[in-house]
């Protein structure tokens, strides 16, 4: 059992469990847990006959502290958390389908991804028309690191570890995600693997990957200190979230 608290900052334990590896005690609301089964998970993969565990990851929905909620509504953000399982689904790690966000009132809005175990690799990709990729870039990853998904960028999250990959993201809940055309194209621009990389054919065009590593990028700016909580303390510095109008924080 892993003590995700001080990473999160919500009170909750990483157990073995295939069907639900999070325990959240009774003052931590979950609007929704989502096991990813990898039969809707085929679409997706490189290989859509691939074997692998029956639920590759889990998304719970709308966690918060039951004192929290107020403030939670108010600022009109959604707290979600990630859990991917290490191993291959075929030739590729285990990854998330993978998704874009659709525009609010015509403006697109950012994504903030905190890492609060494991390690793995964060793809973002920018469309230039529905089949051609104008820009693919991927993101080391590990504990504590923070990431950005800047508007109008599709992403992918890869668990390369050994260890379950948890991943905090915080979104505006005007936000909507859209799937189909990671799913129309059988994942991201390249695919990831033990071996490495590869090129996915399914796009008419998949530029140069451009490869970074998250620490090096996106500095943490309260520290040690969960992004959970820092929104909670200090929610103007994270207005870029809901606010289209305020530029994208990064360092």
């Amino acid at each position: 059992m892993v003590d995700l608290l001080p990473s999160i900052g919500l009170a909750m334990n990483l157990i073995e469990s295939p069907d639900n590896p999070l325990v959240m005690p009774t003052d931590v609301s979950v609007g929704r847990h989502i096991a990813r089964s990898l039969e809707v998970l085929r679409p997706f993969l490189a290989d859509p006959d691939a074997e692998g565990p029956r639920f590759p990851y889990h998304v719970y929905e709308d966690v918060l502290s039951r004192p929290d909620q107020a403030w939670v509504l108010q600022m009109g953000i959604e707290v979600s958390i990630a859990v991917i399982l290490p191993g291959v689904l075929g030739s590729e790690w285990i990854k998330t389908a993978g998704h874009f966000h659709r525009p609010v009132q015509r403006r697109e809005l950012p994504e903030l991804v905190e890492v609060a175990h494991g390690q793995g690799t964060i793809i973002l990709q920018l469309m230039r028309t529905p089949d051609r990729v104008a820009e693919i870039v991927t993101l080391s990853v590990a504990r504590g690191d923070w990431v950005v998904i800047p508007p109008g960028y599709g992403h992918v999250s890869i668990n390369s570890g050994p260890k379950p990959l948890i991943l905090t993201h915080v979104r505006s809940r005007a936000v909507h995600l859209e799937y189909e055309e990671m799913a129309r194209h059988r994942g991201a621009g390249y695919w990831f693997g033990p071996e490495g990389h590869w090129i996915n054919k399914s796009y008419e065009e998949v530029p140069e990957l451009k490869q970074f590593v998250a620490s090096r990028l996106y500095a943490r700016p309260f520290g040690n200190e969960s992004v959970y909580r820092a929104i909670r303390r200090q929610p103007e510095y994270f207005k870029f979230l809901w606010d289209a109008s305020v530029p994208v924080v990064r360092r």
